[in-house]
């Protein structure tokens, strides 16, 4: 089996700003060719066996790493992006010798449906993604970081059928307890209650605020009100929530302007009331560790027995989260009020 360092160095290798040719040049000249995880019986049942007893709570942290991109193509129930398949019942639909083979060799096993078309372009640019439609002017595809790509017809040179969009190797920097546990995490997904999706009306997808230079500035020469208007100095990107509905906050940047500001971390969403009424916020958080924007007002912190009456159309809700006053977790659900409810659909 591979020692560590080595998968660590094909890892960097792979993720590096190449081409796939100079990649794979690098890679066998340093001889790393064998360096990443392969399949084998001996190593299915001893993944298998181990991840039993596996922790899934670190393994769901795994999932959630940025390198990996898990969070960024599946998701789970309506957390996260689909660009591959939702993994919200894997666990209790699928063996786990069958999610070890998918994660080890995602070619092996690409669902029906998420197989990919490799596009040569006349550019000689190869594109990898998945087909979401196609007329004689063009291809529409839909590539690995959740984009869409239109391809000009009269561009194309040539296609053939791909296989998973999941690049393999994308696993190899694990060391062999991370991927148990990476594996103990998704043998659970919809087979027991700690990692089965519920019904309650969680806020699953946000925009958390990116740190910037330019973005700190900007709030230090302004107030934290900036972050809840369209300030083009301002980024965001998205961040889903875990199984059970909160944010770990450690994946948040915080911002802290001024001495007397705690460290703060900025959230935003959007409601959309199909229908005119009120609703209420639920925050797993004391109100006092919370700042409540409303449409780019500042506005108290509703209490969830407090009816928040929205008209119809999109309203934005933006929070900052003190992260020092928490227990290193947040989330928010939006309910129906008994009087008047809206009609709403939240991400």
């Amino acid at each position: 089996m591979a020692t560590t360092a080595p998968r660590e160095l094909l890892a960097a290798v792979r993720g590096a700003q190449a081409s796939p040719e100079l990649t794979a040049t690098i890679v066998k000249a340093t001889g790393l060719e064998n360096a990443g995880w392969k399949m084998s019986p001996e190593l299915t049942s001893r993944l298998v066996q181990a991840s039993q007893s596996g922790n899934a709570q670190r393994g769901e942290m795994i999932y959630r790493r940025d390198k990996l991109q898990c969070v960024r193509c599946h998701a789970i129930g309506a957390s996260g992006v689909t660009v591959g398949p939702n993994l919200v019942s894997l666990g209790g639909s699928a063996p786990v010798d069958y999610i070890v083979e998918s994660l080890i060799d995602p070619a092996a096993k690409a669902k029906e449906g998420f197989q990919t078309l490799n596009v040569l372009l006349d550019s000689d640019e190869i594109v990898n993604g998945l087909q979401q439609s196609r007329t004689e002017q063009s291809l529409q595809l839909l590539l690995a970081d959740g984009t869409s790509r239109s391809i000009a017809t009269d561009s194309i040179e040539a296609i053939r059928d791909g296989k998973s969009l999941m690049p393999t190797g994308l696993l190899d920097e694990l060391s062999e307890q991370e991927l148990v546990d990476l594996i103990a995490f998704l043998s659970k997904l919809g087979r027991t209650p700690e990692y089965t999706v519920d019904s309650k009306p969680w806020v699953r997808n946000w925009q958390t605020l990116v740190w910037t230079d330019v973005a700190h500035r900007r709030l230090n020469r302004t107030s934290l009100d900036t972050a809840a208007t369209d300030d083009p100095a301002l980024s965001w990107r998205l961040l889903s929530s875990q199984v059970n509905g909160t944010l770990p906050l450690g994946e948040a940047q915080t911002f802290q302007p001024h001495r007397d500001v705690p460290p703060t971390a900025f959230f935003r969403f959007d409601v959309e009331c199909v229908e005119a009424g009120a609703v209420a916020l639920r925050f797993t958080q004391p109100l006092d560790a919370i700042e409540y924007w409303l449409n780019g007002d500042r506005m108290p912190v509703p209490r969830p027995d407090q009816p928040i009456a929205l008209t119809q159309g999109t309203h934005r809700i933006v929070i900052g989260v003190r992260v020092e006053q928490t227990d290193g977790t947040f989330g928010c659900e939006v309910r129906a009020t008994s009087d008047q409810p809206a009609v709403v659909r939240t991400p």
